[in-house]
């Protein structure tokens, strides 16, 4: 089955033909990224991004979901609709474009390995992943991404959980300020339903194949389709 992902929609063809203004390069453009001016806000310079998973964000006025939004808004048509011009300029199938523009968090149920945290992403960790050029409610829905508690030892950091078989087992906790290190602390093995070391992260995502990457941020970067190893 074809991967997971909005990377095969022509983003610069649609734009082209709909005679929208881009930019690739510049001011307030990341590598890999499309900017244009955000239909969502009094926008003059190319605040929205177009990330290469196909999320949206604005640096002026927030995340903006997929691609299917900004389709909406350019077209002026309904989500159905919207779903026809994604396929006009992809190479996606019935299924997966199903799944993809389907797709929402996973139900919170009690979970054979608890985690630490708050379930979703509080403003201080949505912020800190915007800065990043990282589209925060992509990766709470695709990666369950949590909120660190108010204190002790996971305080200030962002909880990654490693999932397998639709169920966590075992996590990571990212540091979101510069002076807190280290900036990674892995769940002790002990305290772990599967050592992290034996994981492979976004293993769910996968059907028939993947590409390895280095850590859980170069995974967030690819999108779905993407696996990164431990140690």
């Amino acid at each position: 089955m074809q991967t997971m992902n909005l990377q095969s929609f022509d983003v610069i063809q649609y734009l082209e033909d709909r005679g929208i203004e881009y930019r690739l390069r510049g001011k307030n453009v990341s590598r890999g990224w499309v900017e244009i001016n955000c239909l969502w806000c009094d926008d003059p310079s190319f605040h929205l991004g177009i990330s290469p998973q196909k999320f949206l964000n604005c640096w002026r006025c927030g995340p903006k979901g997929s691609i299917i939004n900004l389709i909406c808004k350019i077209d002026k048509c309904s989500k159905p609709a919207a779903k026809e011009v994604l396929k006009q300029y992809s190479h996606l199938t019935d299924e997966t474009l199903n799944i993809i523009l389907n797709k929402q968090p996973q139900p919170q149920t009690k979970s054979l390995f608890p985690l630490p945290g708050r379930p979703g992403l509080h403003d201080q960790y949505r912020d800190y992943l915007i800065k990043r050029k990282f589209n925060p409610d992509f990766l709470e829905v695709y990666y369950q991404l949590r909120s660190g508690p108010i204190a002790g030892r996971y305080h200030h950091r962002i909880i990654i959980p490693i999932i397998q078989n639709q169920q966590p087992v075992s996590f990571l906790a990212r540091s979101i300020s510069d002076s807190l290190q280290p900036k990674y602390l892995a769940s002790p093995s002990e305290q772990s339903l599967k050592p992290i070391k034996h994981c492979l992260y976004g293993i769910d995502e996968i059907k028939d194949e993947a590409v390895v990457v280095e850590g859980v941020t170069d995974v967030w970067r690819w999108g779905p389709g993407a696996v990164a190893v431990f140690g």
